[in-house]
Formats: C-alpha cells, sequence, structure tokens
C-alpha cells in the first residue's frame, strides 16, 4: 500500500490524476491516446498494462517492486514528458 501511494503521489506531482482504486494496480488518466504511450514505456523496457477499450486516455499499471516502481516513475515522466 505505502508503495502504491508513493507512486500515486509522484503522478500527482506530474499532473496526472489517478482512478481511485483498492486493488494492485492503478489506472492513470493521461489525456491522450495511450497507444503510442505505451509503445514509449516498452522502448524504455517498461512494461504496462494493455489498451483497455473503454478508456483509451488511461495507461494501466500493476504494482511492483521498489525498483520496477522507480524505473516506471522515471520511465513515465521522460515518454510523457517527451
Amino acid at each position: 500500500a505505502a508503495m502504491k501511494a508513493d507512486v500515486v503521489a509522484s503522478l500527482k506531482k506530474l499532473g496526472y490524476e489517478i482512478i481511485p482504486s483498492e486493488t494492485n494496480f492503478i489506472m492513470i488518466n493521461v489525456r491522450r491516446d495511450v497507444r503510442p504511450l505505451l509503445a514509449g514505456m516498452r522502448n524504455h523496457g517498461v512494461h504496462v498494462g494493455r489498451l483497455f477499450p473503454a478508456l483509451p486516455q488511461h495507461m494501466r499499471v500493476t504494482i511492483g517492486k521498489p525498483d520496477q516502481m522507480a524505473a516506471f516513475v522515471r520511465a513515465f515522466g521522460e515518454v510523457v514528458g517527451g
């Protein structure tokens, strides 16, 4: 729960909203078509969830180990900012 809270806080600092959940994953509103971002994350060696057709502007991210989540936050910042 602490790792999830840390990741959510990091994403909120970047200006992104997350759908509240009690699950082991988060859905991030990226405010644009998520498909290019999914590819960009893979190019950074970070694999996130598949496209959800009902939520085409959301990225699904399963909460992992601290090193995995640190890599995710770094890659996300580069992909959405670049």
